[in-house]
C-alpha cells in the first residue's frame, strides 16, 4: 500500500505542473480540496457499510483505492499548490513571517493527526476504522469553505486586507483595478525600501568617486592638469589611512556638489568644521607622514578658497603652532622634499596669490607664506609628480613640455602677491611719501615681470599653429591653451599693477594695449580660450579686469557677455559677471576708477570672493 502510495506521487507531482501553467492556483487548489473531500467521505461511508457486512472484502478493496486516489489527488491538486501559495499570497512585508506561521502550523497540525490516527484506526482504542473519513473528511470541508472565501487566485493583498472578495478573484483575475493598486502599492513599497537601503549604505560608507570626476581647483588645474589628476588619485589612496584627510577631502567634495547644484552648503561647512578639528588633533600627534599635512592642509584650504566668508576656523591662517614648527622642521631638511609636498607647497602659495586680491587676507600666515617660499624657490624647476607605469607616452610629453609652463605660472603668481600686498588695502598710501615709496616698489616688480617675459619659455615664443603642427592633438591642445593662459597671466599682472598703484583715474595707454592684446587671445579660436559657447573659467579674472579698466562701454560688455558664458556656479563667474556691470556703470556716472572691495561691499553686503 505504501509502495503504490509513493509511486502515485510521482504522476501526481507531474501532473501538477501540467496543470498549473492552465488553471489558477486557487482554482486547483480548491477542487482538489472537493475531491479529497468527496473521498473522505466516502471512505466513511464505505466504514459504515463495512460494520454491517465485515466479510466483504469488496469493501476493503474499494476503500484501499479510494486512500489511493486521496494520494493522488494529494500530490497533483492539494500539497504543491499550498506550498506554492504560502510564499506567493502574503505581501513582501509579511512574506517571511507568514511562512514561518504556516510552517509551524503544519507541524503542530501533524503533532495532532499522527496523535489520534493511532486511537481512530486501533481495535483495542477507538476502533473507527474506515469511519475515520467522517471525521478528516469534516476538517476538509472546512478548509475547502476557508479556501473559498478567503483564498484569492495568487494576487497578493500587501497587508492581507484586499477589499476584493476572494471568492471572486477567480473571475476578476490580475486585471482588476483593486488587484492593479495592490500590486503597484507593493512595487512602491518595496522600491522605496530598497532605495532607502541604499542611501543608508551610501551614508555609512561615503566614495569620492564625485571628488576624482569632478573636482577641481580654478587656480591650479587649468596651469597643471596632469598633476592635479595624479594628485587626486594619492589623495583618495592616502585618505583611506588619515581620517583628517578623509574629513577633509569629504568636505571639499560635498562644497563643489553642493555649488554645482545650487543646494545648501550647510552640510558642507558643518563637514570643515569637523575636519578642522581633526586637523588640529592629527598635528598633536608624533609620527605624521609630513605630505599627509600637507594634503590636507591643502585640502582645507581648496575649501576656504570657495567660500572665504562663511569660513570661520582658518588652519593655515595661524603664526605660531605645531603645524609651523613641522613645516620649518620641513622645509629646512634638504632630504624631506618629495615631488608631492613640492607641489602642493606651490599650489598654496598660487591660492594664497589668489586670496589677496581685491583686499582679501590671503590664506597663508606670513611665517607660513615664507616656509613655502623658501622650500618651492630653492630649485630652478618643482619635479612633476610620479604617473606610475600606466602613463602614456603622450602624457609624459605633456608633463616634461608643461613643466617649464607651469613654473613661468608659479613665478608670476610670487610676484603678483606681492603686487596685492602694495594695494592700498594692505599698505598705508596715507602721504606722498607713501605713494612715492609704493611706486617705486611698483616699478620693480613690473620690472621683474617683463623679465620673467622676457626668459620665458621657449615653447611660449610660438604660435598656436607651429605646436598644432609639431605635436599629436592630445599633446598640441593642451600646450595651446596653457600657452595662451600664460599669456593672459601675464598681461593681467601688468594691468593690475596700474589699476593697483592708481595713479591716474584710467587705464593707462600701455595698459590700454596689454588689455588690447588678451582680448585677442581669447577672440582668437586657435588658442582654445573661447570659442563659441564655449570660455575657459581660467580667462574669468583677465575679462574683469578688462571690463572694470575699460571705460569704453562696448568694451565692457563685450567682456561682460563673456563672462556670463562661462556659467561656473562654483567660481561665482555669474556674480563677476554682475559685480563688473555695476561697477562699471559706477564707474562711468563718476568718470574715474570705483573702490573695488567697498562698492561690492556696498551692493552685495560681502568682500569680493577669492578670483
Amino acid at each position: 500500500m505504501s509502495i503504490v502510495l509513493y509511486s502515485l506521487g510521482i504522476p501526481g507531482i507531474i501532473t501538477a505542473f501540467l496543470l498549473m501553467p492552465h488553471f489558477g492556483r486557487r482554482t486547483i487548489f480548491l477542487w482538489g480540496q472537493v475531491l479529497a473531500a468527496v473521498t473522505l467521505l466516502s471512505v466513511g461511508a464505505l466504514g459504515v457499510a463495512q460494520r454491517s457486512f465485515p466479510d466483504n472484502t469488496s469493501l476493503s478493496w474499494g476503500i484501499g483505492g479510494l486512500l489511493l486516489f486521496l494520494g493522488f489527488v494529494d500530490n497533483c491538486a492539494v500539497s504543491p499548490i499550498l506550498f506554492s501559495l504560502v510564499s506567493e499570497l502574503p505581501s513582501s512585508v509579511l512574506r517571511s513571517k507568514s511562512v514561518v506561521i504556516a510552517r509551524f502550523s503544519y507541524a503542530v497540525a501533524n503533532v495532532a493527526a499522527n496523535v489520534l490516527t493511532p486511537f481512530q484506526l486501533n481495535p483495542s482504542a477507538w476502533s473507527w476504522g474506515a469511519i475515520s473519513g467522517f471525521f478528516w473528511g469534516g476538517f476538509c470541508v472546512i478548509g475547502l469553505a476557508f479556501t473559498y472565501l478567503r483564498t484569492s487566485n495568487a494576487a497578493p493583498s500587501p497587508y492581507f486586507a484586499d477589499n476584493t472578495s476572494a471568492a471572486k478573484t477567480s473571475s476578476t483575475g490580475v486585471s482588476s483595478p483593486s488587484v492593479i493598486a495592490d500590486l503597484i502599492s507593493q512595487d512602491i513599497y518595496l522600491c522605496t525600501t530598497i532605495d532607502l537601503i541604499a542611501a543608508s549604505e551610501g551614508s555609512a560608507t561615503p566614495s569620492l568617486v564625485y571628488f576624482r570626476e569632478s573636482v577641481e581647483s580654478p587656480f591650479v588645474t587649468p596651469y597643471d592638469a596632469v598633476n592635479w589628476q595624479l594628485f587626486k588619485g594619492f589623495v583618495i589612496e592616502a585618505a583611506a589611512h588619515s581620517l583628517s584627510l578623509a574629513t577633509a577631502t569629504l568636505a571639499v567634495q560635498e562644497l563643489h556638489r553642493a555649488r554645482r547644484n545650487c543646494l545648501p552648503q550647510s552640510k558642507a561647512l558643518s563637514m570643515y568644521n569637523n575636519a578642522c578639528e581633526d586637523f588640529a588633533i592629527m598635528m598633536g600627534s608624533a609620527g605624521v607622514n609630513p605630505d599627509v599635512i600637507l594634503i590636507t592642509a591643502f585640502m582645507l584650504s581648496l575649501f576656504e578658497v570657495l567660500v572665504p566668508q562663511h569660513v570661520s576656523q582658518r588652519p593655515l591662517g595661524q603664526s605660531h603652532g605645531p603645524l609651523i614648527s613641522m613645516l620649518e622642521a620641513w622645509a629646512y631638511s634638504d632630504n624631506s622634499y618629495t615631488a608631492l609636498s613640492l607641489r602642493i607647497g606651490s599650489w598654496l602659495l598660487i591660492s594664497h596669490a589668489a586670496a589677496r586680491r581685491s583686499g582679501n587676507h590671503g590664506l597663508l600666515a606670513p611665517e607660513l607664506q615664507d616656509i613655502l617660499v623658501h622650500a618651492c624657490s630653492r630649485r630652478l624647476e618643482l619635479p612633476s609628480l610620479d604617473a606610475g607605469p600606466s602613463a602614456t607616452l603622450a602624457d609624459h610629453v605633456l608633463t616634461t613640455l608643461s613643466s617649464a609652463l607651469f613654473m613661468f605660472y608659479f613665478q608670476l603668481q610670487l610676484l603678483s602677491t606681492k603686487v596685492a600686498d602694495l594695494s592700498h588695502y594692505h599698505r598705508g598710501r596715507t602721504t606722498g611719501y607713501d605713494q612715492e615709496e609704493v611706486s617705486m616698489l611698483m616699478s620693480v616688480l613690473q620690472k621683474q615681470i617683463e623679465a620673467l617675459w622676457v626668459d620665458r619659455p621657449a615653447l611660449m615664443r610660438y604660435s598656436a599653429g607651429d605646436m598644432r603642427t609639431q605635436f599629436a592633438s592630445d599633446v598640441a591642445q593642451p600646450l595651446v591653451l596653457m600657452v595662451a593662459l600664460c599669456k593672459l597671466t601675464f598681461l593681467t599682472e601688468l594691468v593690475e599693477i596700474g589699476r593697483n598703484l592708481s595713479d591716474t583715474q584710467r587705464a593707462s595707454t600701455e595698459a590700454q594695449t596689454h588689455m588690447t592684446k588678451a582680448r585677442e587671445i581669447i577672440s582668437a579660436s586657435d588658442w582654445y580660450c573661447g570659442s563659441g559657447n564655449v570660455i575657459q573659467l581660467a580667462c574669468l579674472r583677465t575679462l574683469f579686469l578688462y571690463a572694470i579698466e575699460s571705460f569704453d562701454e562696448l568694451d565692457t560688455n563685450w567682456a561682460i557677455s563673456k563672462m556670463r558664458v562661462i556659467k561656473d556656479p562654483i567660481c561665482y563667474s555669474e556674480f563677476f559677471a554682475s559685480f563688473a556691470e555695476g561697477l562699471t556703470e559706477e564707474q562711468r556716472a563718476k568718470g574715474r576708477r570705483v573702490t573695488t572691495k567697498w562698492w561690492c561691499w556696498r551692493a552685495f553686503g560681502i568682500t569680493p570672493p577669492y578670483l
